[in-house]
């Protein structure tokens, strides 16, 4: 599929608890944005209760495919941040081509697996214009219970217009992760990012969240033009083996419910 450029969220859910730096391809330029992990909401997992699992409804499953990304992390000073800005691998980005029929795969076993939790499910189009919803305003938050963990957008029109009781959302990220001490440049991987989300449509609340991350090393010299073979084998081989990574883990995250069921 083509590869686009436009402004949009890209939040890496890494392990270790520090800040980091995120920069988004746009059409010329980048965006830099800063925050704390333990702060974002889209990170945490969400385990699936048992009433989820044990109850009938209809769902609906949409696959997002984001733009390539590159991201920063590693101590640095805000002069070290504009010296490093990562300007280099920006065409280099923009000219590969990836392969994200994994992406059709994980959407496929995850519908088989809700299936056989007396799921009833509706797959949307490739690339469902996700983004076309609007953000959940904290006003919408404070009127409800505390407790509720919202989804970024409002999706609650989808309800109606398709007949669904919830909604998966698997969001697939991935681009080039540099790790930097300083200005100096001292890590550079391939990475790969897929969340699934289920949010309750009659609320807009998510009942279920699981992020999967996996990297992989760039392989020889990342700077060969024109097409930068190794940069694009890299990330590729890291959208690939994400596949596995994130099927077992849901696949773990349903056994634990069905555990608590038969508890």
């Amino acid at each position: 599929m083509p590869i686009t450029y436009k402004a949009q969220e890209a939040i890496l859910c890494f392990t270790f608890q520090t800040k980091f730096q995120i920069i988004i391809m746009k059409k010329h330029y980048f965006l830099i944005a800063l925050a704390f992990l333990t702060l974002i909401t889209s990170c945490q997992s969400i385990p699936m209760s048992k009433e989820y699992y044990q109850k009938h409804s209809k769902v609906g499953i949409i696959s997002v495919v984001d733009s390539i990304s590159l991201t920063k992390a590693g101590a640095q000073g805000l002069l070290d941040m504009a010296i490093s800005s990562g300007k280099k691998y920006r065409e280099p980005l923009k000219s590969i081509q990836l392969d994200f029929s994994s992406s059709e795969l994980i959407s496929a076993e995850i519908t088989k697996r809700f299936e056989a939790i007396n799921k009833t499910v509706t797959n949307l189009e490739t690339n469902y214009p996700i983004k076309k919803f609007s953000e959940v305003y904290p006003a919408y938050k404070i009127r409800n219970s505390s407790e509720k963990r919202f989804y970024k957008l409002d999706l609650r029109k989808i309800k109606s217009k398709y007949g669904l009781d919830e909604i998966i959302v698997i969001e697939n990220k991935y681009g080039l992760a540099l790790d930097y001490y300083g200005a100096i440049e001292i890590g550079r991987n391939a990475f790969s990012e897929v969340t699934v989300t289920v949010v309750d449509l009659n609320y807009n609340t998510v009942i279920f969240n699981e992020v999967q991350l996996n990297t992989e090393k760039i392989k020889n010299d990342w700077k060969t033009p024109p097409h930068y073979e190794n940069l694009q084998a890299g990330i590729q081989k890291a959208i690939n083996n994400n596949t596995k990574k994130t099927l077992d883990k849901i696949e773990q995250k349903l056994k634990a419910a069905k555990d608590l069921q038969n508890k």
